[in-house]
């Protein structure tokens, strides 16, 4: 507060309070130390100070009650997380987990529409049987770690009518609708695999998938040789989560480097 201290309480601003209430808190030693979205007022300085104060007390093994809204600082700073909601316990655990959980939340709620199946043709010529993750997990949704490979394998059915090169086209969707990928098979001019009748196959492998955790789902179509029609459309199909305890966030992981020359 610099020379402030020395003026009447009465003028502080609302910053000013919390930076001394910070400093009287924390200029003891106490147990536990309770904090209050402390870290998110004040200048740079302010914060940087109360943040090493913080790391300092965890060092130490002191208890911590952090209570924020900043869900990288509860991530980074806490072991173990309290979601409230309306006042009443949502759910309790590791940090990690506990703020993933809410940030998928988050995302569902911005997008509320619900899965729907597009058939685009009066007359299907094409359409989706099924799709299916290949994994030895047997728990729905799958759950994968970044770096992970996940493979998905389709089924669909071309009548003898249909007038083109059959493709499946697969795309991954995050759960707030935000698409992360999509491509047909041709597109990159792969042929399916033709089965019995008129059924046809294709496996699509994702090696070293860098997707930052979230929760994830499945679009899969049939589509032609130009790529310009979705015949049929399945929305939310094999959803997945993706886990992890690193700090870095976004979509997806990108393959990078630090340099200092």
């Amino acid at each position: 507060l610099g020379e402030a201290i020395d003026h009447p309480v009465k003028t502080y601003s609302s910053g000013m309070y919390v930076r001394l209430g910070f400093a009287v808190a924390t200029g003891f030693d106490p147990d536990i130390l309770i904090i209050d979205e402390a870290l998110s007022v004040g200048d740079q300085y302010f914060q940087k100070k109360s943040t090493d104060r913080i790391v300092d007390f965890k060092k130490q093994g002191k208890t911590i009650l952090f209570c924020s809204h900043n869900l990288y600082q509860v991530r980074a700073l806490c072991d173990r997380a309290m979601w409230l909601e309306r006042g009443r316990e949502k759910r309790v655990g590791d940090a990690t987990d506990v703020v993933d959980a809410y940030r998928d939340t988050l995302r569902e709620e911005a997008q509320k529409s619900e899965p729907a199946d597009r058939r685009l043709q009066e007359k299907p010529l094409c359409w989706i049987e099924s799709a299916r993750l290949c994994s030895s997990d047997p728990t729905r949704p799958v759950r994968i770690q970044p770096g992970d490979t996940l493979a998905l394998e389709v089924w669909a059915r071309f009548e003898p009518e249909f007038d083109s090169v059959p493709g499946i086209a697969v795309g991954i969707v995050r759960n707030d609708g935000v698409v992360v990928y999509t491509v047909a098979s041709t597109m990159e001019s792969v042929p399916l695999l033709k089965l019995d009748g008129n059924r046809y196959y294709a496996r699509i492998v994702y090696p070293n998938l860098q997707l930052l955790p979230g929760h994830y789902y499945f679009n899969v179509g049939t589509t032609d040789e130009e790529n310009l029609q979705g015949y049929d459309i399945r929305e939310r199909v094999e959803p997945f989560i993706v886990t992890s305890k690193g700090l870095d966030f976004g979509i997806v992981r990108l393959e990078h480097r630090w340099e200092n020359y």
